[in-house]
């Protein structure tokens, strides 16, 4: 799964700082053996948007106040060939930033075995963003991480790496492969899908919707809101202190829990697995089966 992000056209330039010299301070560090730093400005005038993909990087992105910020990409490298085929660059178009990462067209391996010397070939990127608290931002991530903070909303993709979202004044969206998605403190949360991740949410002010759960899990506690679950498989769904009501389309083989909620609790059919509830203030509609 990967967020498709259109940056043909016309790009108004941002200004592209560039610290480009070969690092030796790095050269005892084994996963980053040769590196550098390029720096891109950008200002909340000219993009309300930040999109950025990872692979196999680290990512970090902290919303501050006032207008300006800028985005420090660290490129790491096993050898200079891996280093010299890497690429970052910052586009934009209407309002919309994307940060356009290039790793070379390689991939990370490791060759080298019982009797010859293990030899290591990577390259990846460490970027960390201290930019204006009223951008939006979309992220998605392959295997790597990401760390977002501090910002309007966010809008995320996790492939099999993982993700830790806290203080969003808005809306959030997440849809997680088998990675891991950590919550905190954030606006309105819809999650798209599970398939074997997991998310762990606390402090959501507003609703919760998630769409299904395959066999995966999906844990949440302190939501001011109505809580709504499409479809579980044979995953595990729990609900803690809600201020609402919570409502499950269905539950396969699966779980659900739900304890300390001042609404109802509904859960619409139910196969084989099971559903276990307390301190449910509202009525109560659950299969009998």
């Amino acid at each position: 799964m990967k967020i498709q992000y259109l940056v043909a056209g016309l790009c108004v330039g941002a200004l592209v700082l560039h610290f480009s010299s070969k690092n030796p301070a790095f050269a005892n560090d084994s996963r980053c053996k040769v590196s550098k730093t390029e720096t891109f400005s950008l200002t909340i005038d000219q993009a309300k948007r930040l999109q950025v993909g990872i692979g196999p990087d680290k990512l970090t992105l902290r919303g501050r106040r006032g207008d300006a910020g800028d985005i420090k990409v660290r490129f790491c490298a096993s050898d200079d060939s891996r280093m010299d085929a890497m690429r970052a660059d910052l586009a934009i178009r209407n309002e919309n930033a994307t940060l356009e990462l290039d790793h070379g067209g390689q991939s990370n391996r490791t060759s080298g075995g019982w009797f010859s010397r293990r030899k290591s070939s990577y390259s990846y990127f460490e970027i960390e963003g201290n930019l204006s608290a009223l951008m939006d931002v979309d992220v998605s991530v392959g295997s790597g991480s990401a760390n977002i903070s501090g910002f309007s909303s966010a809008n995320t993709i996790i492939g099999s790496g993982s993700l830790s979202v806290e203080d969003i004044a808005n809306k959030v969206s997440v849809t997680v492969g088998s990675g891991k998605a950590t919550l905190r403190n954030i606006g309105e949360l819809d999650v798209g899908a599970i398939g074997s991740g997991s998310a762990e949410v606390r402090r959501v002010r507003g609703g919760v919707a998630v769409g299904s759960i395959g066999s995966g899990k999906a844990h949440l506690n302190q939501v001011e809101g109505n809580v709504s679950v499409g479809n579980i498989g044979s995953g595990s769904f729990r609900a803690e202190d809600v201020t609402d009501s919570v409502v499950v389309g269905s539950v396969g083989s699966g779980s659900v829990v739900v304890r300390n909620v001042e609404g109802d609790l509904t859960v619409r059919s139910k196969g084989s697995g099971s559903i276990s509830h307390e301190r449910v203030s509202g009525q109560v509609r659950v299969p009998n089966r």
